[in-house]
């Protein structure tokens, strides 16, 4: 009798066991299930395809490798792409515009990042990123012109200034001077007029 009772004993200590082992796998930072997180920095809407972008990649476990490529009427290009030995947390890209793309005609393009990341969850695959950034092409530069304005401003004094504005993807409007003071801008009449109080 008491060495049916021990034999029952072992099978269930190690099924327990088992489910010990699972549940600390299951809930521990090797096995977390989280795909890294991508940024861009100040998430523009627009791109003339000459200013560079700050890609930010984070991840808990770790990061594997990345690959940003960039998407066009024409395709896919990548643009760079990296494998690491040493996985760190957080990695910043400076990621140039692609040479000679300034002359497409595309009114839209695409910038497509993928990561994986060190965790062993998915059979030990780690989790997988692929975010797409869609950009509204904008090549033209603010056209702006004074109507009127003061052609002197004594030491303390103040002045106006009235200007038109052609821009259709408007994103800051102001009047900054040489010493980097900046005097806020308001509308003027009708649509495309401003005037400021400096």
């Amino acid at each position: 009798m008491y060495k049916k009772k021990k034999s029952n004993i072992i099978p269930l200590s190690i099924f327990l066991s088992i489910i010990i082992a699972v549940f600390y796998l299951y809930n521990s930072k090797m096995f977390e299930r989280t795909p890294p997180n991508v940024q861009i920095k100040d998430d523009p809407k627009y791109w003339n395809l000459k200013s560079k972008l700050t890609i930010q990649i984070k991840d808990e476990s770790g990061i594997k490798n990345y690959k940003i490529s960039f998407k066009t009427s024409k395709g896919i290009k990548v643009l760079k792409s990296d494998i690491f030995v040493t996985p760190a947390n957080e990695i910043t890209i400076e990621l140039d515009p692609p040479k000679g793309t300034y002359a497409i005609k595309d009114k839209k393009v695409s910038l497509i990042v993928e990561s994986t990341d060190m965790s062993k969850w998915n059979f030990f695959n780690g989790n997988k990123l692929y975010k797409e950034f869609e950009f509204i092409v904008d090549k033209k530069k603010p056209f702006i012109s004074i109507l009127s304005n003061s052609y002197k401003i004594n030491k303390g004094g103040s002045a106006l200034v009235i200007f038109k504005l052609k821009e259709k993807n408007l994103k800051d409007l102001y009047i900054q001077t040489n010493f980097g003071k900046r005097f806020k801008v308001t509308k003027f009449k009708k649509d495309g007029y401003y005037i400021s109080l400096i």
